[in-house]
C-alpha cells in the first residue's frame, strides 16, 4: 500500500525523484525524507499536514533509534500545540508561530537539496582522491557515524557513485590539475617521479607523479614480466617526457636500484640538461 505522504507529492520522470506539491521542490523519493521535508520549515505545507507527517514519523520510530528522545519531545510539543489550538477556538496560525508555539521544524532534522548535494559531492571527492572502494558507500558503520552527525543524511548508492558523482569528482579534479601542469610546463620546471616494483605475480607496476611543485599523480602502468628491463623502462619514461616537451622537464626522481641507474645513464645521454635525483626515502 502506498504511503500517505505520496498524496502530497508528484513522481518525476525519474522514479527516484519526486516533486513536493506544496513548495514544488524536487526531492528524493524516500518516504521518510519526504515526511521530514513536509514537516520542516523549508516546506510551505499547512500546519495540519505538517503535524500529520510528524505523527507518521513518530509512529515509525524504534526504541533504539538515535532520534527517539527528540521525537518524543516533538510529540509532547505537538500535543500541547494541538490543545492550545482547540482552547483558542481553532484560531492557531498555520505555523503556530503567531501564538508563540514551537514549530515542528525545531524538532525534525532535515536537509535541503542543496545541502544534500554538497554533502554527496564532498563524500565522492574523498572517495575519488583517496581511491577508496565503492563498498564504502554501503558501510553500516560509516552510516551510523553520519547518522550521529545528521540523521537526515544518507550516503549515496554505489550506482550514483559510479555513474554521476565520481565522474563529477574527476572533472573537478582535472580542472585543478591541468592548470598546475600547464603552468609548470610554461615555466620549464617540471619534475617527473617514478616508482616501479613487481607484485606477487611478478607483474611490473609503475606509478608516475609530476611535481608542479605540488605532487600530482598522473598514471599507473602495468606490464608483463618481460618488460621489466632497463631498456623498456627508459622507453616508457622517454615517451612521457616527449609528451611534455623535453625542455619543460628539468629533473627525474626515482629509487637507486641498478636498473634505474641504467635508466639515469640513458637519460643523461638523451637529455644532458636533465638532473637525476635519488629518492630521499629510498636513500
Amino acid at each position: 500500500m502506498s504511503d500517505p505522504v505520496r498524496a502530497y507529492t508528484t513522481v518525476c520522470s525519474d522514479p527516484k525523484r519526486t516533486v513536493c506539491n506544496f513548495c514544488k521542490k524536487q526531492l528524493s523519493s524516500n518516504v521518510t525524507y519526504l515526511k521530514r521535508h513536509i514537516a520542516s520549515s523549508v516546506c510551505t505545507a499547512p500546519h495540519d499536514v505538517k503535524r500529520k507527517m510528524a505523527d507518521r514519523l513518530l509512529a515509525g520510530q524504534h526504541k533504539a533509534s538515535v532520534d527517539t528522545n527528540r521525537m518524543q519531545r516533538l510529540k509532547r510539543k505537538l500535543d500541547e500545540a494541538a490543545g492550545d489550538g482547540e482552547s483558542a477556538g481553532g484560531k492557531q496560525s498555520a505555523t503556530g508561530a503567531a501564538m508563540g508555539q514551537p514549530t515542528v521544524d525545531s524538532y525534525v532534522t532535515v536537509m535541503s537539496e542543496q545541502e544534500r548535494d554538497t554533502a554527496d559531492e564532498l563524500f565522492s571527492r574523498w572517495v575519488y582522491r583517496e581511491a577508496l572502494p565503492f563498498r564504502l558507500a554501503e558501510s553500516a558503520n560509516l552510516q551510523t557515524f553520519l547518522t550521529k552527525l545528521n540523521p537526515a543524511y544518507k550516503l549515496p548508492s554505489k550506482h550514483s557513485m559510479a555513474n554521476r558523482l565520481l565522474k563529477n569528482a574527476f572533472v573537478a579534479q582535472t580542472a585543478v590539475v591541468e592548470p598546475l601542469v600547464r603552468q609548470s610546463k610554461e615555466q620549464g620546471n617540471l619534475v617527473i617521479g617514478g616508482d616501479q616494483w613487481s607484485d606477487a605475480n611478478l607483474t611490473s607496476i609503475n606509478n608516475i607523479v609530476l611535481f608542479t611543485p605540488f605532487p600530482v599523480y598522473m598514471e599507473t602502468a602495468v606490464w608483463a614480466e618481460e618488460r621489466h628491463t632497463a631498456d623498456n623502462t627508459t622507453a616508457f619514461y622517454v615517451k612521457r617526457i616527449e609528451n611534455l616537451c623535453p625542455r619543460n622537464v628539468f629533473a627525474f626522481v626515482s629509487d637507486t636500484e641498478n636498473k634505474m641507474q641504467a635508466v639515469w645513464a640513458s637519460f643523461q645521454l638523451k637529455y644532458p640538461w636533465l638532473v637525476v635525483i635519488p629518492c630521499a626515502s629510498h636513500c
